[in-house]
Formats: structure tokens, C-alpha cells, sequence
């Protein structure tokens, strides 16, 4: 139950996800589909003007709102206090009509009517100002001052919405062209006023860029489509490009579900065993009292409430134990779950209905059984002590088996898959690499110099953004091919070094080279997803082909194409990629560093960098960690199966206990007579292990094809994966066979070496 329990927290946060907002029903978020003739991207993001356009055409719409984010690496700066922080939001003021974000202090209206103004958490306010009061005073973020106007409450856990910081986007418009619309730059939200219907909004808004550039559109051979995604459904649903957090998944929501109620299952079925393995103890009880009048009903029914009352009374046991594995739960499941979350009346009545349900569903068929009797054979004495319900526990055993042996299987395939993504080869060397962000957009050629004087430094390359963080995302097309070969590609700038310090592969031409003055901004090099997104019949024919590049309008010969390499996590596949030389974008240094005296390294590198004066707050990240971070999700998935399919093994021991107890000593005569007749040791304790060795090879057949099944369902998600291999079966197999002995010898030896004169003289 208290498994159980923890299980229905997890689900009820991740089915939770932003319910909390006012009218969130009528909240939505505008999603865009390019369509072009070559391809078809669907974006979390929008084209910028969209939200004034429906401002403009539709009043169907209450509040609408748009924002950026800036997810990591702003610096902020008070005083002497000075920290890297993640989530700062850019946005209009519209964003607190559209969403609930409580106000601490200050005026939602006026918040952040203001250039220069920003709102920030709870959080933030105690982090940079203590217990001094922070409206009207100012923080510096990105090197510029914003008075803070507000102070909110940090934001829920449950949300896909992150902020720490609401900066205002008025007088962003002087470095930005907020009239873009082939800039798929904001994040767009919506509610819609009561009683609209949101699927004749939809089908409005849908084609509303055609207002504005459908001649355009045509140029280009676009198509622009918008549609709409409720709030509530963003984390479990939607997995688009661009998402602002990693979402959740569905499928883990349902696995989750199965493994709690198969490890009640497996309770049930150990209770059940039990109770008609020992009915032979109450039986005389059942004879007597349906000699004095008691009704089968009756009978029934009493047995029934006994194991209801039971199951109420283990309900508190299990609330006692929930709240000591709290803290174990929540690191398992990086969440922060309290046992306050339980104390709501409808989760108290639902807990009780649950309890109430188990007590029926493991005391049924010992009830019934029990209320069948026949008070004449049982007073007789002719009732044998196992005569019903050996058939029954035979098979809840296999199937208690089952369960385990599927989820111990379900574990190992997972830890395999994790393993898989961490050390695949990705197509780069992303180990020993340390990053640095800092400004190195000029003189990065001295300063990868002064760094690489340290022997323990073998390498240095500078750039924008390394495999594993967020690339660009910029359309890209082939001069005078717009038509037939526009794109919206991801972009990684870098300087000549990053090819050959990652180990990068030429597949077909160059890299950037330093000794060209032209590599500088005016080439690209692609990978081959690229060259074939662009059509290209080979590899060599791209070399030397014009592309433009949409963000700066920059035209640039393609000189290079690399093999592809996993610059995203192995959940996707790889995508077209076009990399440039471009020093206005190098804001990461990257090391290659040897292991060996590793702080005395970091000491140096920290030392160098303040005298380089590359920035004012020095931090860093190894590659290798960061990259994997992609697979918390899979990890943490890793975890709780762990978890619980150790609780799963260690209640089907319990089970197992119990009977091999209930067995050994209804064969304790036997066992006597059999050592009298000359019976060894082993022979006794063979004797009383094969049958439950039986159980566990039948569980076997039973699981393996369930577990195969499964898992390679749950393989598809990934777009590389792992094969599921024999040995992982034969493993579970093992285990379980020799959890199973190991749990059953204690009573089978105990047994065995009994002196049988004195189990006779007892019998």
C-alpha cells in the first residue's frame, strides 16, 4: 500500500501539470507548422508578430501574451553579488492577465509596463536583497540595469512554465524586429473569453499569417499553419521543438500505474496463499458455528471484514511508512512531495476505498472457501488440512513469479538503454572536455594560447554552443533554390579548432581554416542530414554551392560536410546541422584536459581566466556530464523501476517464507519417517525444493514473452536503441531461481537436519 501510495503521488504531480492556473481551461498555447514542399517543421515557437495579429483580428481573445526565454547562463549582478541564474523570461505585461503568478509585491497592471523593468521570485528577491525590500531597486542582468517592480511567488513545480525573472519586452524592440514574421522567436499564449468555442477559434487563427505576407509565403513556397495546445496537456502531450522544458511521458505515467497495481497484485496473492494454506486451523471454528445456525453468508461475511479491518489497519502502517521514504522518494523522483499532500478529504476517502477494495479483493476467495465447508465432514475429521485451494496457490504463485521475474527484466533492459546512450560512440569526444563561458570574441587565438601553456591542457577551441545545449535554430536554403530547398536548420558556430579537437569526421571537403581569411563568417560546413535535407546526390556535389543564411542574411559557400554526429540526445534522430566560423558568437571556451591532478588544473585554469579578464563570474562544466543530463528523464525512470521491483522481489519472498513455513510443517511426519528410512540431508531438501523450483521455471515461460513484448514497445521510443539480448533473460531467470531457493532452504534445512525422533514423539 505504501508503494502504492508513493505511485499515486508521482502520477497525480505529473497529471497535475499547470491545472493550477484560473480559467485554465480556456488557456492555450499557439503552436506553428512550416510546411514547405521539402519538409515540415512544427515549433513550440511562434512567428514574433503573431500575437499583436490576434490581438487585432479576433476578439474572441481575453489576454494574449508572448515571451522569450533565456534558459541559462544570464549573469546577474548586485553589489558584490554576482551568480550565473537560469530562467529569465522576457515578456509583455499581458503574461500576468494570461497566467495565475501571484503577486508578492507590486502591481500586476503596471508591472512591466515600463523599459527596464523587471519582476522576479520570491526566490531571487531573499537570494539578492535579504531581508531588504527590493521594489525600486535595481538589478543588473546581461551587463544592463532593471528596476525590479515586483516580486511574485516562485513558480510550481508542476508547470512547463520556468521564470526567476520577468523582464519587461518593451524597448526590446530597438535591438529586435518584433514584425518579423519569419522569425519563429516568442513563445504565444492565449484565453480565450467564456463560452468560445476553441475549435472554431482554431480553425480562424490557423492560416492568419496570410493577413500579413501571403504573397511572401508564395515566394518562399510556405505555408504557415498555427493551431492550438490546451495548457494542461503541454507536459504529457506535446514533445515539439523548441519546448521550453524537457515533457513528461505518457507511457511512463501508465507504466508507473501497472507496476503499483502489480505489486499490490503480488500482496493480495501472498495473502490469499496464506489464509487458505492455514484454513485447516480454522475449520473446526466454521463446523461448530454452522452446527449452532450460522448461515454460509455469514460466515462470509465475518471473514471478510476481519481482512478489510486488516487492510485499514495496514493503510496506517502504510501512511507511517510513506512519510519515513519521503525524503528517499523525492530524491529518487527529483520532486518535493510532502506528506501534506495526501491530507486532502477526497485522497483520505479514496485511500480508505482502496484499502476497503484490497481487503476484498485477498479475502474473497479464503472467505468463500471457508463458508463452503461442511460442518459434517469437518467435525468428522475426514476434511484433509489441504484438501481445497492447493491448485490456487500453485498458480498465484507462478503468477506472483511472473510479475517479478517481467519486472526484474523491465529493469535490466532499462539500465541497458541508459547505458547504451552514455557510451555510444556520438560521432565527437565529449569526454575530458571542460567548458568556460565567458567573452572570447576577441583575441581567442592568444587566449587558447595562454590556456594550453599548462601541460595538463592539451587542447582549446572556442565557440557558441556545444553538443547537448541548445543550438541555433535559423532557416537556411540554397542561393536561388528558395523555392523548392528552404529549411529551418539548427546552427553551431565555432572557431577552426572545434573540428579536429572533437574528432569530428570530414566526410566530403574542409574544415575552417585559419590561414583562409574568407573561412571567417563567409563559409559553412553541413553534416550529411543536411546535405540530404538540401538534396544533394552526393556529398562532394554540396562543395562549393552558395547558401544563405536567414538570420543574417549572410550568403556563404558550403566548403565541408561532416559525418553526422549526435549534437541532441539519442532519443532523436540526428538533424540537419550547418556549422560556421564566426567570432561574434564565441562565448564558451572548451579544454581538453588530462585527469590526472585535475584540481591543481581547474586552480589554474581559474586563475588565468580572472587575469585574461574573460568575465566577472567564473564557472564551468564538464561535457561528458552535462550531455548526459538529456537522459534524467530515462534515469529517473531507471531509479523508481529499481526501486520497486526490489520492494516486488522482497514481497514475493515474504510469500514464499510463509508457505515453505506452511509446508515443512504440515510434511513434518513425513520428513521424520523418510530420515528413519535412511533419507539424507540433500534428499530432504530436495524433497521439499522442487516444487517450488517447478513454480519459478513455469514463471519463466509465463514472463519472458510478456517482458519481451513490452520493452521492445518501450525501445521504439528511442531513435537509437539498444537490442534486447538473451542473457538478460537468463539473468532475471537465475536471480529469481536463486532468491527463490535461498528464501525457501532456511525452513527446507531446518527441516532436514531435525532429529526425527523428536518430530515423531511432537507428531
Amino acid at each position: 500500500m505504501a508503494c502504492c501510495i508513493l505511485i499515486f503521488l508521482y502520477i497525480k504531480s505529473e497529471l497535475s501539470y499547470d491545472r493550477y492556473h484560473k480559467d485554465a481551461d480556456s488557456i492555450f498555447r499557439v503552436a506553428q507548422i512550416i510546411q514547405r514542399e521539402s519538409a515540415e517543421t512544427t515549433t513550440a515557437r511562434v512567428a514574433t508578430p503573431l500575437i499583436p495579429a490576434i490581438r487585432e483580428n479576433f476578439p474572441e481573445v481575453k489576454h494574449a501574451a508572448r515571451f522569450q526565454l533565456s534558459v541559462r547562463d544570464n549573469l546577474v549582478e548586485r553589489n558584490q553579488k554576482m551568480f550565473y541564474e537560469d530562467w529569465v523570461m522576457i515578456a509583455e505585461n499581458d503574461i500576468f492577465s494570461v497566467f495565475t503568478i501571484p503577486f508578492i509585491k507590486g502591481n500586476p497592471v503596471t508591472a512591466l509596463n515600463r523599459p527596464g523593468t523587471v519582476v522576479i521570485s520570491e526566490r531571487i528577491a531573499t537570494k539578492y536583497f535579504e531581508d531588504e525590500d527590493p521594489i525600486g531597486e535595481t538589478l543588473k542582468i546581461w551587463g544592463n540595469p532593471f528596476e525590479v517592480t515586483g516580486v511574485v511567488s516562485n513558480c510550481p513545480e508542476n508547470t512547463h512554465l520556468k521564470y526567476d525573472f520577468i523582464v519587461s519586452l518593451n524597448g526590446f524592440e530597438k535591438i529586435w524586429n518584433l514584425n518579423n514574421w519569419g522569425w519563429t522567436g516568442f513563445y504565444a499564449y492565449v484565453k480565450l473569453k467564456p463560452n468560445i468555442n476553441a475549435d472554431l477559434f482554431e480553425g480562424k487563427i490557423r492560416h492568419v499569417a496570410d493577413l500579413y505576407i501571403k504573397e511572401r509565403l508564395e515566394k518562399w513556397g510556405a505555408t504557415f499553419s498555427f493551431y492550438l495546445q490546451p495548457i494542461s496537456s503541454i507536459h504529457l502531450f506535446s514533445n515539439l521543438n523548441e519546448e521550453i522544458v524537457s515533457p513528461g511521458n505518457l507511457t511512463y505515467i501508465y507504466t508507473f500505474s501497472v507496476i503499483g497495481f502489480l505489486i499490490l497484485l503480488i500482496s493480495c496473492i501472498n495473502f490469499t496463499n496464506l489464509t487458505t494454506a492455514r484454513s485447516a486451523n480454522r475449520t473446526k471454528e466454521v463446523g461448530i458455528r454452522k452446527v449452532v445456525g450460522a448461515h454460509r453468508l455469514q460466515l462470509a461475511r465475518q471473514f471478510l471484514w476481519e481482512t478489510m479491518l486488516t487492510a485499514l489497519v495496514s493503510l496506517l502502517g502504510a501512511l507511517m511508512l510513506v512519510s519515513l521514504s519521503l525524503p528517499f522518494f523525492n530524491n529518487l523522483t527529483d520532486k518535493h512531495f510532502d506528506i501534506g499532500d495526501l491530507m486532502h478529504p477526497y485522497i483520505v476517502l479514496t485511500l480508505i476505498g482502496l484499502a476497503l477494495l484490497v481487503g476484498l479483493a485477498a479475502g474473497s476467495y479464503p472467505a468463500f472457501l471457508l463458508s463452503l465447508l461442511r460442518p459434517a465432514r469437518i467435525l468428522k475429521g475426514s476434511l484433509g488440512p489441504d484438501s481445497r485451494g492447493t491448485l490456487l496457490r500453485k498458480v498465484l504463485v507462478v503468477g506472483q513469479f511472473s510479475i517479478t521475474i517481467t519486472l526484474v527484466i523491465a529493469t535490466l533492459i532499462v539500465y541497458r538503454q541508459i547505458s547504451f546512450m552514455k557510451n555510444m560512440h556520438l560521432g565527437f569526444d565529449k569526454e575530458q572536455k571542460l567548458i568556460i563561458p565567458g567573452n572570447y570574441r576577441n583575441n581567442y587565438e592568444y587566449v587558447k594560447a595562454e590556456f594550453t601553456k599548462h601541460p595538463s591542457i592539451t587542447g582549446a577551441t572556442v565557440c557558441w554552443n556545444v553538443p547537448g545545449r541548445m543550438a541555433n535554430t535559423i532557416e537556411a536554403h540554397l542561393e536561388g533554390e528558395e523555392k523548392d530547398k528552404a529549411q529551418t536548420m539548427s546552427f553551431y558556430y565555432f572557431d577552426h579548432d572545434f573540428i579536429p579537437e572533437y574528432n569530428i569526421e570530414i566526410a566530403a571537403g574542409r574544415p575552417f581554416q585559419w590561414d583562409i581569411r574568407s573561412d571567417i563568417e563567409d563559409t559553412f560546413i553541413i553534416n550529411e542530414a543536411a546535405a540530404r535535407a538540401f538534396g544533394f546526390s552526393s556529398l562532394e556535389e554540396a562543395i562549393g554551392k552558395k547558401m544563405y543564411e536567414g538570420g543574417s542574411g549572410n550568403v556563404g559557400t558550403i566548403i565541408g560536410v561532416t559525418k553526422d554526429f549526435h549534437f541532441k540526445g539519442l532519443q532523436t534522430k540526428i538533424e540537419p546541422l550547418v556549422m560556421q566560423f564566426h567570432p561574434g558568437y564565441f562565448s564558451n571556451l572548451s579544454l581538453t584536459v588530462k585527469t590526472e591532478n585535475l584540481e591543481e588544473t581547474l586552480s589554474f585554469v581559474k586563475k588565468k581566466w580572472h587575469e585574461l579578464h574573460l568575465g566577472k563570474l567564473f564557472s564551468y562544466f564538464f561535457l561528458d556530464e552535462n550531455f548526459n543530463r538529456q537522459y534524467g528523464l530515462e534515469e529517473k525512470l531507471g531509479r523508481l523501476f529499481t526501486a520497486f521491483t526490489s520492494l516486488a522481489i522482497f514481497i514475493s519472498c515474504l510469500g514464499l517464507v510463509g508457505l515453505s513455513s506452511f509446508t515443512t510443517e504440515q510434511r513434518t511426519k513425513e520428513i521424520g519417517i523418510r530420515k528413519v528410512l535412511g533419507a539424507s540431508v540433500p534428499n530432504i531438501l530436495n524433497l521439499l525444493s522442487k516444487e517450488f523450483t517447478k513454480w519459478v521455471i513455469f514463471s519463466n515461460i509465463i514472463a519472458w514473452p510478456v517482458a519481451y513484448f513490452v520493452m521492445d514497445r518501450w525501445l521504439q521510443n528511442f531513435a537509437y536503441r539498444t537490442s534486447i539480448r538473451i542473457e538478460i533473460f537468463i539473468l532475471s531467470g537465475l536471480l529469481t531461481f536463486v532468491l527463490a531457493l535461498t528464501t525457501v532452504s532456511y525452513q527446507s534445512i531446518k527441516a532436514a537436519i531435525a532429529n526425527p525422533i523428536e518430530t515423531l514423539r511432537f507428531e
